[in-house]
């Protein structure tokens, strides 16, 4: 994408990618955010309920890379699908 460090986003006028690139940069950064609370409910609820909580944790994993992916487009009606 031709961003130069330290740089977390791509000026979209300068970069042909940029907006790909920030959609990407965002995508993963919303991924980021929600990681702390994600762990620490999975980690309370496991150790109540193991076995749920490990089938929910890999279900919310798979769900936060089709949203992810579906993000990463750039095209906003995506977002909620798999790309």
């Amino acid at each position: 994408y031709n961003v130069p460090c330290p740089a977390m986003y791509a000026d979209e006028n300068e970069n042909k990618n940029g907006k790909l690139f920030n959609c990407v940069q965002r995508g993963h950064q919303n991924s980021l955010e929600a990681m702390p609370m994600f762990f620490v409910l999975l980690t309370f609820g496991g150790l109540q309920y193991p076995v749920a909580a490990a089938v929910l944790g890999v279900i919310y994993c798979i769900a936060r890379y089709l949203y992810f992916t579906g993000y990463s487009t750039g095209d906003p009606a995506k977002r909620l699908t798999y790309g």
